[in-house]
């Protein structure tokens, strides 16, 4: 019942993801030079090295998405071995999903270029993808580590809702009834972003991340 259910998952997941491609039209540094004398040590900087500052940052998915430019194979030595794998042929490109224990991830691919990663789904823990932000973290924590922009949002919801696809079928579904509060959006599609896309992230009834979805379209 479980794999059918992790099956199901990932065929809806498949499918939403080539709606939303369809829809969006788809230098080596310098060696250092030897310093002849030793230089002082500034305990201020030293302790700042120890102690990076805690100051949120605006999101930019190019720079902080550390799973990037990962491939299909890299992203089973990241995850694991997966439970399931598709590839979906779509009109001008294919869709390759690895759905993993809590993880799954979209690739996109067109003729004669390389899967890049455009989609990721994170339910379990131990895996930080952006900003070292993972499931479990506070509602705070997150806002501590990510600067809410102009173009952000903050949702909150006092009742149980669920990803909702179809009046029949369930996008995705809480199977232990898991309350979700509130959703923090964040959003790189503006015309600044080399890498557009958006950062979502759910919280549960006790404001910890529950749920993270990462959108990237190139």
């Amino acid at each position: 019942m479980k794999q059918a259910k992790i099956i199901l998952l990932a065929l809806i997941i498949t499918a939403a993801v080539a709606l939303t491609v369809m829809l969006a039209g788809c230098g080596e540094a310098e060696p250092a030079e030897d310093s002849k004398e030793p230089q002082a040590v500034n305990e201020n900087q030293e302790k700042e090295e120890q102690n990076p500052s805690s100051t949120p940052e605006p999101l930019n998915l190019e720079t902080d998405f550390i799973y990037l430019n990962i491939t299909p194979e890299e992203a089973d030595e990241i995850f694991g071995e997966p439970l399931t794998v598709s590839n979906d042929e779509f009109s001008g490109f294919n869709l390759i999903t690895h759905t993993y224990e809590g993880v799954s991830c979209v690739f996109r691919t067109f003729e004669n270029e390389e899967p890049r990663l455009i989609n990721l789904w994170v339910l379990a823990e131990g895996f930080a993808p952006i900003h070292g932000i993972e499931v479990g973290d506070s509602f705070d924590s997150v806002l501590s580590k990510i600067e809410l922009g102009e173009d952000d949002n903050i949702i909150y919801s006092n009742e149980m809702y669920y990803y909702v696809l179809s009046d029949d079928m369930t996008f995705f579904n809480n199977s232990n009834d898991t309350y979700i509060g509130t959703t923090v959006s964040f959003s790189n599609w503006g015309d600044s972003y080399s890498i557009k896309g958006e950062l979502d992230i759910d919280f549960n009834e006790n404001d910890e991340v529950y749920f993270i979805r990462i959108i990237i379209n190139y």
